[in-house]
């Protein structure tokens, strides 16, 4: 459980919402082509992005390492699969995620393991992501600042 006082800090005085909204989250779909993810990965320097439907829905998220070790063969990259070959054909649809609403806790305890989180409603359309960079954002907040709005004491 998180200490009450450290939950404020993290949760109200945090002067940005952890999650990026969709408008600002790249992302393909998946009937796009491995090629146009792997272009679209390697513009954004990102090493994974979240897959989408037509309606928004998330469908989990794509790789580069993914779409490599599909398309790798006897040394050399096959160019006619990298450009046939469906993102929803490799995409990781296990994904770990956060429903709309999510609790702080149970955001800290994914991140451990994930750089991001997607967010999704309870009908499954993609809101946006929850980023490990922004979470360390707040805590870095928390740790500088909790002394301005709480009076620490030592305990005997």
């Amino acid at each position: 459980m998180i200490n009450p006082a450290l939950r404020t800090m993290l949760e109200k005085h945090y002067q940005h919402d952890f999650m990026l909204s969709s408008d600002n989250v790249a992302h393909v779909m998946g009937d796009n082509t491995a090629l146009h993810a792997t272009i679209m990965l390697v513009n954004v320097g990102y090493t994974s992005i979240p897959v989408l439907d037509e309606q928004n829905h998330y469908l989990g998220n794509v790789t580069l390492s993914r779409i490599i070790d599909r398309v790798f063969h006897e040394s050399m990259i096959d160019m006619e699969l990298l450009q046939t070959l469906k993102v929803k054909d490799v995409m990781q649809t296990d994904a770990v995620t956060l429903k709309d609403g999510y609790d702080i806790e149970e955001m800290l305890h994914k991140l451990v393991t994930h750089n991001y989180l997607p967010v999704v409603s309870a009908d499954n359309i993609f809101l946006g992501i929850v980023t490990r960079q922004e979470v360390l954002k707040a805590v870095n907040y928390t740790v500088h600042d909790f002394d301005k709005f709480f009076i620490i004491e030592n305990r005997e």
